[in-house]
């Protein structure tokens, strides 16, 4: 009963759809979507020689079984190439992969994020240790070794990480559900959110193999610098700026979590190789 004004005309509702099967392949929609008859669309000259337009026929059958076969029959009475015939599983499967595609994408979107949370976390654990040097070289006046210090400051830096994960882990388990209502009203498909305990073990298992390769070569640079200069009351030292090979090799596991996750995500070796390969070369030349 309600009226619409479209271009120059005005239109009323005669019916609202509550549900629609064949938005299976129209993705987002950022409104309702309107059918409009054949007669207003002629009347309103909307449709031209410019116009790219479609037609779609859906047929029910009633002998589901036999789809293949009238699928078949169908297709040999059109010899217009631009005539498809598809069946409701097949436009299913293609929604999918389409999804599929879009979350392998939005998967890398992540990981982006991931890298630069760690690029951040790198420079927050080398600032909190060059805020210990002096702590580090009393300790070792008074007959604690380096070694001991250093393990207890990288068990400091591996509680923090673990809290923050927690933390992220039950900000998730929070606003997930409502960012899922949100976005539900533009997807034709039924969200739900979802938190398994691998995701959980994934998430503690990233921030922990983060964690460590970003603290552990760090901790061995401050553990080079001599006990005189960590006394030194200039804070600008820095942390023993030369950086041995042995230090970069603290960073493998990091670095090979990091690759198979890219190849995980997004199902092929060659993309995930493709973005591992690119993202590193970026960290490096920055």
């Amino acid at each position: 009963g309600d009226s619409l004004r479209l271009d120059r005309f005005q239109f009323s509702l005669d019916a609202r759809i509550e549900d629609d099967p064949t938005r299976g392949a129209g993705f987002f929609a950022v409104a309702p979507r309107l059918y409009i008859g054949f007669e207003a669309i002629e009347k309103s000259g909307w449709i031209g020689s410019q116009a790219t337009l479609s037609d779609t026929v859906f047929v029910k059958i009633a002998n589901p079984s036999a789809l293949a076969t009238v699928k078949a029959d169908m297709e040999k009475l059109f010899s217009d190439p631009g005539v498809r015939v598809t069946t409701a599983e097949r436009a299913a499967l293609d929604a999918i992969r389409t999804f599929n595609y879009l979350s392998d994408y939005l998967g890398l979107v992540s990981l982006v994020a991931y890298l630069l949370a760690a690029i951040g976390c790198g420079y927050l654990i080398q600032t909190f240790l060059q805020g210990k040097r002096k702590e580090v070289a009393i300790l070792n006046a008074l007959g604690v070794g380096k070694s001991r210090a250093m393990a207890g400051y990288f068990l400091q830096v591996l509680i923090l990480s673990s809290a923050a994960c927690v933390a992220s882990i039950a900000l998730a388990r929070v606003l997930g559900p409502l960012v899922v209502q949100f976005v539900r009203p533009f997807i034709p498909l039924a969200l739900e959110f979802q938190m398994t305990g691998t995701d959980v073990t994934m998430a503690i298992g990233l921030t922990l193999v983060s964690a460590f390769s970003l603290a552990w070569p760090l901790l061995r640079r401050l553990e080079r610098v001599e006990t005189k200069k960590l006394l030194n009351e200039d804070n600008s030292l820095d942390m023993d700026s030369r950086v041995r090979w042995d230090d970069l090799l603290w960073t493998l596991p990091g670095l090979i979590a990091f690759y198979a996750l890219s190849i995980g995500i997004s199902h092929s070796w060659k993309v995930g190789s493709i973005f591992f390969f690119a993202s590193l070369a970026i960290v490096i030349s920055r």
